[in-house]
This record gives C-alpha cells, structure tokens and sequence, in this order.
C-alpha cells in the first residue's frame, strides 16, 4: 500500500510491503525529492507491527493495521518512533481503513466482523459488531457526518452504520462481489458508497433514498 495524501506536509509518502519479512519488507518513509527511502524500525521487544494498509494523517503521521494483529500503531512522521495501541476485543485487528476530516482512523475488522474507531486524541479505540455473520470487513471509511460505510468480501453485503444511533443498514449487492477497498461519496444530502468488484469487473455504487 502507498499512501501520499498528505505528501504536500513535507514532501514524503508512507509506502508499505505487507507480509513480507526480507529486505523489501515492512513500511517505509520515502523522501520524494531525494528518492531516500528510510525503513520504519523498532526497539528489540516492539509488539509486531508488519502492516497490511498504512494510511497517513493530516500531519503525515502514519497509522498501521494488520488483520492478524489487535493493535493499532502510530508512526510519527518527523521521528520515526512508534506507539501501539490495543483493541479492546483481543484476537482480530484491523485490515484496512480511512481517515477522517478529525484524524481519526475507521477500519474493517476484518476477523472480529466487525468496525473500529481509532481517536488518536483521546487513545481510544471504540468497535462495533456488524449484524450479520461473516461480512468480515475488509474496510471502512466515514462520511464526516453521521455514517460509516463498509464492505467485504464473503457475503454480498454493502453495510452502513449511523454512529449516532449504532443502527445498521444492510444492502443486498447486485450479485457476487468481491470487495477489498471501499470508497465513499461525502457530497449530497446523503452519503453514497463506491465499490469495486475484485474478481467480477464491475463498479458498484450503493445510493440510499432514505437516511
């Protein structure tokens, strides 16, 4: 995963090689003027932090997840050093995620079938369980009003959180879909999701009539 949302801070992007344990492995801080790229290390006794997604704040601080893993960490983009952070519910971590206008990271759950919250202000990480068996989110975005959106890639179903309430809205996809990234639409009265379809080349958007 490459993420240069925020490379205008100081001219630098998060870039990451998931599972890989060899030279090219682990998550990388890449100076784009210089085309220096410095590997992310960590102290002997780090929790493991081989990331799956990284994502950056607005500051380019650099958020990591991996599913196998119930901790989210924290790479600050000037030091280099890190902070880990645990989930409440031991035994499933986050797969992949977005953040929000608040720096805040929303991401699939993806083992623990469910949606997690990072506030980094407050060091909290707040979950919810999605109604249905095996959604197993693979990732999530927030609206930057009153819904998460999230997908995944087992059972058809686009599903939305009102934050506000925890009420659940499932939506049927039009057939099998293999979903591995969400991306939502902010404009409008109402938030709308786009999805892509990995195996059945196909875009998807999901666009609720009724909050």
């Amino acid at each position: 995963m490459i993420d240069p949302a925020f490379q205008h801070v100081d001219g630098k992007l998060w870039a990451n090689v998931a599972f890989a344990t060899g030279e090219a492995g682990g998550t990388w801080h890449v100076d784009l003027a210089t085309n220096t790229w410095t590997r992310v290390t960590y102290p002997p006794g780090s929790p493991l932090a081989l990331a799956y997604d990284v994502v950056a704040d607005s500051k380019n601080n650099m958020y990591g997840m991996q599913m196998n893993n119930d901790k989210i960490w924290v790479t600050n983009g000037k030091t280099l050093e890190t902070v880990w952070y645990d989930f409440p519910t031991k035994g499933a971590g986050c797969r992949r995620g977005h953040l929000d206008s608040q720096d805040r990271l929303w991401c699939g759950v993806f083992h623990g079938n469910g949606l997690a919250m990072f506030d980094a202000k407050t060091k909290k990480i707040t979950e919810w369980k999605v109604p249905t068996s095996w959604t197993r989110p693979y990732d999530a975005q927030f609206d930057d009003k009153t819904y998460v959106w999230t997908a995944g890639m087992d059972n058809d179903l686009a599903v939305r959180l009102n934050v506000q309430t925890g009420e659940f809205t499932e939506y049927l996809l039009p057939h099998e879909t293999n979903v591995r990234h969400v991306e939502v639409q902010k404009s409008g009265a109402l938030s709308s999701l786009w999805l892509g379809d990995q195996h059945g080349n196909t875009i998807i958007r999901v666009e609720p009539l009724v909050p």
